[in-house]
């Protein structure tokens, strides 16, 4: 893995290649070299190497993101800092706490005022009782006899994990708002400058090789899965709680974003049949099948 790209981010209050302690002294894990050198960057592209499928509950109210590096404090090295990609939702929620440390407020605040708001998104949910007041689709999950897809028995994951998704929803039009964003160079549609062209471009620059499975991509930049597609090249994220799934893809040297968001059936099957046809009629893009073992 190499360091590329712009380092300093949050409008040049971080330093992503500085130890994440820099910014939130009391991260720990259960290996205390590994904790003192972690950085952003290794956070952002899945290379930080602690075990990263936490769904711990941490309760509801503000500091749960804070109390969540309390819990995990002891949580195992699987392998050194940089050293091979693994994607980590527990890495995303230390994330989210150095955001909250550096914008002084909890992360679903900091989401709204200098994301969601300055973009102009209409429908966006940081947690269930934001949600209910929109229609807000409820997961399905197959029914063990084969029937119709049944309700899922929660609408979202722990609070604690919000930072790496697990209680964000909004509308298919916001998310492609965002996705513009990214393609008119980090410029709201009110001309509002959220990102610098610098760091839009650091975000789609390759941290890490991946093993091409198909929908993670064949390399992760700081934050986007990168694919390396005939007609591209295409940058992603996909995202899946209980019973729901969401997939996007962006091409940005043809200005187009797909977004496709599911709560039931078989998403993945959906996902290749729609963004096989759009990618192809509106990009030029070839989506390549899933592969197959032997």
């Amino acid at each position: 893995m190499r360091n590329r790209g712009s380092t300093r981010w949050l409008q040049g209050l971080l330093d992503l290649d500085a130890p994440v302690r820099d910014y939130v002294p009391a991260f720990s894990l259960g290996d205390a070299a590994a904790a003192a050198a972690i950085t952003t960057r290794q956070l952002l592209s899945h290379v930080s190497g602690f075990e990263g499928d936490l769904f711990i509950d941490t309760g509801a109210a503000d500091d749960c993101v804070e109390k969540y590096l309390e819990v995990i404090a002891d949580t195992p090295q699987l392998f050194a800092p940089g050293e091979r990609f693994s994607y980590n939702n527990a890495a995303f929620v230390v994330l989210g706490r150095i955001v909250e440390v550096l914008r002084e407020k909890p992360f679903h605040r900091a989401l709204h005022e200098h994301l969601a708001d300055p973009l102009g998104l209409t429908h966006v949910a940081t947690d269930a009782s934001e949600a209910i007041m929109f229609r807000a689709a409820l997961g399905h999950l197959p029914a063990e006899d084969g029937g119709e897809p049944v309700p899922a028995p929660v609408w979202s994951l722990v609070r604690s994990n919000a930072p790496a998704g697990a209680m964000l929803a909004m509308t298919a039009r916001d998310l492609v708002t965002y996705a513009r964003m990214h393609i008119d160079g980090g410029i709201a549609p009110d001309g509002t400058r959220m990102l610098s062209p610098e760091s839009v471009a650091a975000m789609q620059t390759r941290q890490v090789e991946v093993p091409d499975f198909g929908l993670m991509g064949s390399a992760w930049g700081l934050g986007w899965s990168l694919y390396d597609w005939a007609g591209g090249p295409v940058i992603g994220h996909d995202g899946g709680t209980i019973g729901q799934s969401a997939f996007l893809r962006i091409v940005p040297e043809a200005g187009v974003a797909v977004a496709i968001l599911t709560n039931g059936g078989t998403p993945i099957s959906l996902y290749l049949r729609l963004m096989t046809k759009i990618l192809d009629e509106l990009a030029g893009v070839t989506v390549p099948s899933l592969p197959v073992p032997p």
